[in-house]
């Protein structure tokens, strides 16, 4: 099976318009020279504040037909508008920036008014930070730290394939980040290579909790789920360590990107409290969840600060991303690239 890269992001800490589109340019030939299976090249960048230059610059960067996904961590945020106002660029835009009780308006005010303004595709790129994100090519919670380049895998069919062969969990980690590592060095020549995210990440039928299953020997939420989620981070942290890892380095768990958490949550095995606990272990956070409308505006602040407190006794950068419906639990939505996608319940 050849290795699947999720993601080659470019990092940016000055908003150069020409410099950003010459380093874009030139990391799309070298994937190009590479041939291998890299599913997005994404553009990660910081701004100050809101103002007419980045709009106008981040509206010639979406131009770029190379770029697929561009990023933005804003250090100030002044009105919710100008949030709205930048998610309503282009889709290619995504934005994140620190969760804090000084913010000038309430977590649910924003995801309310962004559902109302761009549907679930504005709350999709959409990411609230609970701690100081880390430099790593996931989205939309990151913060350029360095220019260069970074990668993200695609792998947990390849990770369980390779434990189905008899591979022990470390010795997997090892062959797919060495033949990683391989890779990257075709890309690095003229932009600086700053390492590889091994998080395990799911898309769709390429599902994390098939894996976690496999590890742990039972359904996904039964007693053993915790304990195999721990074993599988520690052993890519290990991996992390030798192989040049960046960023976040741990299992993620995005609700609308997993056919197997949709199908968890489409039986009623699954539900916004069970992904709020299972933060303290999946450095993603709550991402990509699903509720009706009535329960966002009602719950996000509160999610919010028993994140908080979890950030506290883990340690690590959280994040917050979810997605409102206009629908009841239970319901199911289309969300275009994500697929049908059931409504979550509370509880």
């Amino acid at each position: 099976m050849r290795l699947k890269i999720r993601a080659v992001t470019v990092h940016e800490v000055e908003l150069s318009l020409n410099s950003c589109i010459e380093d874009v340019k030139l990391m799309s030939k070298k994937i190009a020279e590479i041939n291998e299976d890299v599913l997005s090249l994404r553009l990660s960048l910081e701004a100050k504040y809101v103002d007419a230059s980045l709009l106008d610059k981040l509206s010639k960067l979406t131009r770029v037909n190379e770029l697929n996904y561009i990023s933005v961590w804003l250090e100030e945020v002044t009105a919710l508008e100008e949030i709205v106002e930048l998610l309503s660029i282009s889709e290619k835009v995504y934005v994140s920036f620190m969760y804090s009780n000084d913010l000038p308006f309430k977590a649910s005010e924003l995801l309310f008014t962004v559902h109302e303004r761009l549907s679930w595709s504005g709350c999709s790129r959409l990411g609230l930070s609970i701690g100081e994100p880390p430099q790593t090519p996931y989205f939309p919670v990151n913060r350029p730290e360095e220019r260069g380049f970074s990668v993200s895998l695609l792998y947990p069919k390849h990770l369980l394939d390779l434990l189905n062969f008899g591979h022990s969990l470390s010795e997997a980690l090892k062959l797919i980040a060495e033949r990683t590592l391989e890779l990257c060095r075709g890309l690095e020549r003229g932009l600086p290579f700053l390492g590889v995210d091994y998080s395990l990440s799911p898309w769709m039928d390429d599902s994390v909790v098939e894996l976690i299953e496999r590890v742990s020997g039972v359904e996904f939420g039964d007693p053993g789920t915790i304990s195999a989620i721990v074993e599988v981070n520690r052993a890519i942290r290990t991996a992390a360590h030798k192989y040049e890892g960046i960023g976040f380095n741990e299992v993620m768990l995005p609700y609308a990107e997993d056919n197997r958490l949709k199908d968890l949550g489409r039986r009623g095995l699954l539900t916004l409290r069970d992904l709020m606990s299972y933060t303290v272990y999946c450095v993603a956070g709550l991402d990509m969840v699903l509720i009706p409308v009535s329960d966002g505006v009602k719950f996000a602040d509160s999610m919010l600060r028993d994140l908080t407190e979890t950030k506290a006794l883990k340690g690590r950068c959280i994040g917050f991303r979810v997605l409102l419906a206009d629908r009841p639990p239970g319901l199911e939505v289309n969300l275009g690239e994500f697929g049908v996608t059931p409504v979550l319940r509370v509880k």
